[in-house]
């Protein structure tokens, strides 16, 4: 074989074409160099190009598919074309589907070049094509013929394993070129490092990232675990953090025994915090308000309810205090009960008294069983049953609020699970200032 082309000049495809210039006669296609001024190569039109005997395709990823697909017919039969991108599974299914008459075979070769140093040993990765597989041994011999070292694999294992190297060196370091973090006078060496790969991905185009995460399975497997991962050690730092501070003051909707102050309290146990101290601001305004003064370190609101919909309070509140952030999600599982006062004799309510979002929740209760009693919005649940029990509603109205407000506030349970779904979760949040 005398003569090989290669299409695309970019940083990789001129680095390639000197390779191959030892032992070829090289022909460079590329429709933005229209006359270079390379002595030893030859820039040429995309026909003559691909009359050569080997072609190898240094284009984007992103670009090999429709590429292939317009010019399938200009390739010739007797020549023998390969991909050099960095993922291997997607370019072998274009090249079967559009040179199914052409022998190919897919390379990735693991160096660039910011790393290739002629004379050292430098890998190839080969993947041969369900449709050619005798090439893949020719191809080892090939690039052994260059002086590179050639390692055959599967599209798969290559896919699998690439995603877990270059895949997570182009992660860390698009993730470090966003957060633009300088150390003038701290340059410890891990640090140089992290500069380092930040550097390497800045030498590389953002389409190459952007190819890898659309084509390669593993490495948006790789993008998933990998966020996965930095939110369980985020999480723990919070932990971390607030389990050494002491006296945390943390803000909730509600008063005591309100579904609020029974979800906060299993998420401080979860956190391991046992030095809190509860503030009960019955609204979400109210919660909103101590933090951006400072009366709290922390906020937890009813965010959503499976039932009922979002609250609307902590939306609106939400848009009205700008300086607040949503630090943690947590969903807790609200089980509403029917209680009245202990010397209520009645069967039926004069009215019935709760929350909006208590009252959603239980709409189909209460219209089945109390069709004609009125239903009473207050600020909280546990704050409805308080002021049934001292007087401050009817003595024959009942409310709607935790099982554990009936032994709280001296009342009755009349019934106990009275929510539409049987499974009502509602999601919490832990709001922080910025």
């Amino acid at each position: 074989m005398k003569t090989a082309a290669v299409i695309g000049y970019g940083r990789f495809g001129r680095l390639w074409a000197e390779i191959l210039s030892s032992q070829f006669t090289v022909k460079i296609h590329d429709t933005h160099f229209s006359s270079p001024s390379v002595k030893h190569l030859q820039f040429t039109t995309l026909e003559n190009a691909l009359k050569s005997e080997l072609v190898f395709l240094c284009i984007p990823i992103s670009s090999i598919g429709p590429f292939l697909e317009e010019n399938s017919r200009s390739f010739q039969p007797d020549s023998i074309v390969f991909d050099t991108a960095s993922v291997k599974i997607q370019p072998l299914k274009w090249l079967d589907e559009y040179l199914p008459q052409v022998p190919h075979a897919g390379l990735h070769p693991l160096f660039g070049p910011d790393s290739y140093k002629p004379g050292s040993s430098h890998r190839v990765i080969v993947c041969a094509s369900d449709q050619y597989p005798e090439l893949g041994q020719e191809t080892l011999l090939l690039l052994e013929k260059l002086g590179l070292e050639a390692l055959q694999l599967s599209a798969e294992e290559h896919d699998e394993n690439i995603s877990a190297s270059q895949g997570m060196t182009h992660l860390v370091g698009n993730i470090l070129m966003e957060l633009g973090v300088e150390s003038r006078h701290t340059p410890t060496l891990g640090f140089t490092l992290l500069k380092n790969v930040e550097q390497f991905c800045r030498n590389d185009t953002g389409q190459l990232f952007r190819d890898m995460l659309a084509y390669n399975p593993y490495t948006r497997d790789l993008v998933k675990r990998f966020s996965a991962s930095f939110q369980a050690v985020l999480k723990e730092i919070e932990k971390n953090a607030l389990r050494d501070s002491a006296g945390l003051e943390i803000g909730i909707m509600g008063v005591e025994g309100s579904f609020s102050h029974e979800a906060s309290e299993r998420w401080l146990a979860v956190k391991g915090i046992t030095d809190y101290r509860i503030q009960f601001l019955v609204t979400a305004e109210n919660v909103l308000s101590a933090l951006d003064t400072g009366q709290i370190r922390l906020g937890f609101l009813a965010l959503q309810n499976a039932a009922g919909g979002v609250v609307l309070e902590t939306i609106e509140g939400l848009s009205r205090h700008s300086r607040i952030n949503i630090q943690e999600y947590y969903p807790f599982e609200v089980l509403q009960c029917l209680l009245k006062r202990k010397d209520c004799e009645a069967s039926v309510p004069v009215s019935i008294h709760s929350h909006p979002q208590a009252l959603k929740q239980c709409r189909k209760y209460t219209q089945t069983f109390y069709r004609d009693v009125p239903t009473v919005e207050e600020e909280d649940t546990a704050l409805s049953a308080r002021k049934l029990s001292l007087g401050e509603l009817p003595g024959d109205a009942w409310v709607i609020a935790p099982e554990h407000c009936a032994g709280l506030y001296g009342l009755e349970l009349v019934k106990k699970g009275i929510q539409d779904l049987d499974y009502n979760p509602t999601d919490f949040i832990v709001i922080g200032k910025v």
